[in-house]
């Protein structure tokens, strides 16, 4: 009986163990968006940024420097990217600017122009991997500024 009770409870344990981490990694964020909310709440101070959609790319491979600047963050990317990502998310921004406080204008806050995201997972196959942001379009948009979206097989509703 010991020897049945000694072998049960450490998988009873590791049981109980996968199941939480299991549990915990089910809820988290996919990284592509931890990035993206990082972005938008670095940009959110003078206006609230809400995502108004979001594309898988069709074909990821097809996305070209000259598409997007890449923004500047936390990664250790370097300069030279190893072009073409692996995946690409297009998502489409849509800003409201807030009013200062101190402004006497206590009206609706006033639209902005929204804004084309490239969230694109690269690697080198070596050292580096990982999501990165890079800044399309803003409003207007220019029949030339889409183009990126049909080369990528991105859906946006950006008419």
């Amino acid at each position: 009986m010991k020897r049945l009770i000694a072998l049960t409870v450490p998988l009873l344990v590791l049981v109980v163990t996968v199941a939480a981490i299991a549990t915990l990694e089910s809820q988290r964020k996919p990284d592509w968006r931890l990035e993206l909310d990082a972005y938008i709440a670095a940009r959110a101070v003078s206006e609230t940024i809400t995502v108004q959609s979001v594309a898988e790319a069709r074909a990821p491979e097809n996305f070209e420097p000259h598409m997007g600047r890449p923004v500047p963050g936390e990664s250790t990317w370097g300069e030279r990217l190893p072009y073409p990502p692996l995946e690409v998310r297009c998502v489409l921004l849509s800003p409201q600017k807030i009013p200062p406080p101190d402004s006497e204008d206590l009206g609706e806050p006033g639209p902005s122009e929204r804004q084309i995201i490239y969230v694109a997972y690269f690697s080198d196959a070596l050292w580096h991997v990982g999501w990165l942001l890079h800044e399309g379009a803003r409003e207007p948009f220019a029949p030339d500024e889409l183009e990126p979206l049909a080369t990528l097989g991105c859906d946006l509703p950006v008419e």
